[in-house]
């Protein structure tokens, strides 16, 4: 077999009549074709009859369902799409095709959306521990257009002590990536930094935005960064900027090497935890290992100016540390 076909139609004869016919010609071009469907459709008795395996999901429509369904829909929603991604991730499809009726939502999210996990011993930022030096869970989701368009959300625990009454970080971001020749990629985008309930001493809060631009060659990626508005609720610190390089190097059997390098231009002398600082450079170097799709990580990571952000016991939080992690993508 050459791989599955994931098939989702369903409701009505003209979303799954057209869809059986694609069914056929996939299989006689040798590959294994799978149906995405509904409980409630037609699809139940006509699939089966045509010796496909059929992969149920629960999504309906609201017309005339009343307002406990609408208020039920957000959840029932989000519950069709974790289904249709267990079916995506089992099958992995080399082709998904869509013919119609309401499967085709979850259905074609799940086809573009990917996923990623991670345990780290440390979750630092640019140098810094973010979470005073504890373990973090993390984890994102990207959905991934084929013009090059995509959006995305990653999340982390955070430590309450570094941001003041927040202990979680969301970031969302949205942007274009693609090649443009001669090897060359871009990736260009804006990316919003959220802390939920937290409250920085020096007003407001910790949210933070910037824009980026960023360019790859083979193992190679530079990126930069700018901070429109104050960095991190710092006074007068717009304009600040971040430029790194990285490069990620396959060793062979499932062994990989990456080096990274920071440079932080924070505006104005930026005072963070009563400390005055105009730049510094950030550094990691690092072995990873494939094991299965689990990937396993051991890196040194710090900072030139390692007392700057504050933690619990004074310990400087840029300071040249070990961090450990296993990470999953799906």
């Amino acid at each position: 077999m050459k791989g599955n076909v994931l098939i989702m139609a369903g409701g009505t004869g003209g979303h799954v009549f057209p869809a059986l016919a694609c069914a056929r010609e996939f299989q006689a071009r040798g590959y294994a074709v799978h149906w995405l469907g509904t409980p409630r459709g037609i699809e139940n008795d006509l699939v089966p009859k045509a010796g496909l395996p059929l992969h149920l999901i629960n999504v309906s429509g609201l017309r005339g369902k009343g307002r406990l369904a609408l208020l039920r829909a957000p959840f029932d929603l989000l519950k069709s799409l974790f289904q249709a991604l267990g079916v995506v991730r089992k099958l992995k499809p080399v082709c998904v095709l869509g013919l119609g009726g309401y499967v085709t939502g979850p259905g074609g999210v799940a086809a573009k959306l990917s996923g990623n996990a991670t345990i780290a011993s440390d979750y630092r930022f640019r140098g810094y521990s973010q979470t005073d030096f504890r373990p973090a869970a993390q984890l994102g989701f990207d959905l991934t257009h084929s013009s090059g368009f995509y959006l995305g959300n990653w999340n982390s625990n955070v430590s309450s002590f570094v941001f003041t009454d927040g202990n979680l970080e969301m970031d969302f971001y949205g942007g274009w990536k693609g090649d443009v020749g001669g090897g060359f990629a871009l990736d260009a985008g804006v990316l919003h930094y959220y802390y939920p309930g937290s409250s920085s001493p020096k007003g407001g809060n910790y949210n933070n935005t910037d824009l980026y631009l960023g360019v790859s060659y083979g193992s190679y990626s530079l990126k930069y960064s700018y901070t429109p508005s104050d960095f991190f609720s710092t006074p007068d610190s717009k304009g600040t900027w971040y430029l790194d390089g990285t490069a990620n190097f396959d060793l062979g059997d499932g062994w990989g090497l990456v080096g990274h390098l920071g440079y932080q231009k924070l505006k104005n002398q930026t005072n963070m935890d009563g400390d005055s600082i105009g730049h510094y450079v950030d550094y990691k170097v690092g072995v990873t290992k494939d094991l299965k799709g689990w990937i396993l990580g051991l890196a040194a990571v710090g900072a030139t100016k390692d007392n700057w952000l504050p933690t619990k016991y004074g310990h400087p939080s840029g300071r040249l540390g070990a961090v450990f992690s296993v990470s999953r993508s799906f």
